[in-house]
């Protein structure tokens, strides 16, 4: 009899435990580990050329996925540029495509936009991109949404001759 109360009482904490542990679903932590952005114009050929890519990481390895998104490009002086969403990437003119790459729970996922071909003209109307910022919106695999939000700089070559 006591082995059987004891058994009881051993299996009704852990079905407790269990329960209390299922019952809670983690809410994916990410952050934008670096941005790579790359920009050029080239005045004889008049082509515009444009790249930026955003590393997102899983600080609590909570797998996702990014659901909405927009870059905005700066100038040194905090002068916007150019902003690209989600919405009007494809819109805009700019050849631009957008690749997205779901956050494993133990890799980083990435947005990448680049400019593919180049683009006639010059995209960023005389002046000079200095930073970009990037904003992503995420729904992780318990269906938690959150944002992260990184601000890097833009790597910029003019072709003059």
């Amino acid at each position: 009899m006591k082995k059987l109360t004891f058994a009881l009482v051993i299996l009704t904490l852990l079905l407790s435990m269990a329960s209390m542990n299922g019952c809670k679903r983690i809410q994916g932590e990410y952050y934008i580990e670096y941005i790579t952005s790359l920009a050029s114009r080239n005045l004889v050929l008049d082509m515009t050329y444009f790249y930026v890519e955003a590393s997102v990481a899983s600080a609590n390895q909570v797998s996702g996925k990014i659901i909405n998104w927009y870059v905005k490009v700066y100038t040194a002086e905090d002068e916007q540029i150019l902003e690209i969403t989600k919405d009007n990437y494809e819109s805009l003119g700019l050849n631009l495509k957008a690749v997205r790459q779901p956050i494993q729970g133990f890799y980083a996922g990435s947005l990448a936009l680049i400019t593919d071909p180049a683009v006639p003209g010059d995209m960023f109307a005389g002046r000079v991109p200095a930073k970009v910022l990037v904003r992503v919106y995420l729904q992780d695999m318990n269906d938690y949404q959150s944002e992260a939000v990184f601000v890097g700089s833009v790597g910029f070559e003019e072709v003059t001759e």
